[in-house]
């Protein structure tokens, strides 16, 4: 059975939301402590973006309530968000680190401080960027884009600073990338889990990380419109979950099913 006595740092509680006359979620409920490494995974079409863009606060709940950081807007809490893609004209003369820096923005202000600047610096190390960051952008292979914006995240958040709550929010981030680019992209998220919360957003059905602490699933047949955790067993791949879809369980209590 999986217990934490770990403070609760995202609370989705009876939420319900749709388009118009079409449903999307009815009485969702799911919670996600502080430091774990959190797969939501669901097909196509499920409604997973629809549950991004409440929890980043672009759209907001018919029902229900939805807390970050213990309050329903924090600005003392800080979320990163790595979008699955990003347009962008390669032959825009922009940097690794001026990508970088774009995490640090704060409203109107175009102001960068030493602090910073030290902050962009330790993100584009901890994603292995450092001797990349005067490279144009464009010139990058898209594994390493991918990187470059994990780091604006990273940047966004933080995340050298252990004392800063913050949630890493990824969006289907390892799509269109080959096993090497993969691979690099998890052990940047290997060497973060514990120090943020991380929630990776992926259609993958069967198989999560083995970093994966829980499985919570969007549209599961019997389930449709609400979200339910799944529990997971080692996959024949050694980095690789396989994830139950035959044990569902409610993704509300603590008292769930421990991925592994």
């Amino acid at each position: 059975m999986h217990q934490s006595n770990k403070t609760i740092v995202v609370d989705f509680h009876g939420v319900s939301f749709g388009y118009g006359p079409i449903k999307v979620l009815e009485k969702a409920c799911f919670h996600i402590h502080e430091g774990e490494f959190v797969a939501f995974v669901g097909q196509n079409g499920s409604g997973k973006t629809t549950v991004l863009k409440l929890l980043l606060g672009l759209l907001k709940p018919a029902a229900g309530k939805i807390t970050i950081g213990g309050k329903t807007f924090s600005n003392k809490f800080a979320i990163g968000y790595v979008p699955q893609n990003v347009p962008a004209a390669f032959d825009f003369p922009i940097t690794v680190a001026d990508v970088v820096k774009e995490g640090r923005l704060r409203g109107l202000s175009r102001k960068y401080t030493q602090d910073d600047e030290a902050i962009v610096e330790k993100a584009l190390h901890i994603c292995s960027l450092s001797e990349l960051a005067r490279r144009q952008y464009g010139m990058l292979s898209g594994g390493q884009r991918r990187r470059v914006l994990v780091a604006r995240a990273l940047a966004a958040i933080n995340v050298a600073d252990n004392n800063n709550a913050s949630l890493l929010i990824l969006d289907e981030p390892a799509a269109n990338l080959d096993k090497q680019s993969e691979t690099q992209l998890y052990d940047i998220l290997t060497r973060l889990k514990g120090r943020c919360t991380i929630l990776i957003v992926t259609h993958s059905m069967s198989y999560v990380s083995n970093k994966t602490d829980r499985v919570l699933c969007l549209g599961e047949e019997g389930y449709r419109y609400s979200i339910v955790e799944h529990q997971t067993e080692e996959a024949e791949e050694t980095d690789k979950f396989h994830v139950l879809h035959k044990i569902s369980f409610s993704a509300e209590e603590c008292d769930a099913g421990e991925a592994g």
